[in-house]
């Protein structure tokens, strides 16, 4: 994760898409976004200018998400009206999506526990 904060138009970007309400939705154009934000690699993943704005919104994970459309050409960011279910997210940084599936919309861990795991500890098996 790195933060941005001497980028104004990432700042503009972000404060945008932190402001909307719960089931809220902005568009950008794709080519503005991209004459505006630079791409970057870190950590082996690459953030593309939508990312690199999910990615300075804390809680990103719990309820934004972004999607192409290229008939339109423009990056929609979603609110959800509520968080995802079961321990699910609508967004994973880049470097991270390697250990997530991705289903309806919803990213979930390919690594999740299983019983026995869950379990320890408590005194069940």
């Amino acid at each position: 994760m790195f933060l941005e904060t001497n980028n104004r138009r990432l700042n503009e970007y972000i404060h945008k898409v932190a402001s909307l309400a719960p089931g809220e939705a902005i568009c950008f154009a794709v080519n503005e976004m991209t004459d505006d934000i630079s791409s970057r690699e870190y950590n082996g993943g690459r953030w593309n200018p939508a990312d690199r704005v999910l990615e300075n919104i804390i809680g990103s994970g719990h309820g934004w998400s972004y999607r192409l459309d290229e008939q339109r050409e423009c990056v929609t960011f979603y609110r959800s009206k509520s968080p995802p279910p079961d321990g699910s997210y609508t967004y994973v940084d880049p470097d991270r999506r390697v250990f997530f599936d991705m289903a309806n919309g919803l990213y979930q861990s390919k690594y999740q526990p299983d019983a026995t795991q869950q379990n320890a500890g408590n005194g069940t098996v």
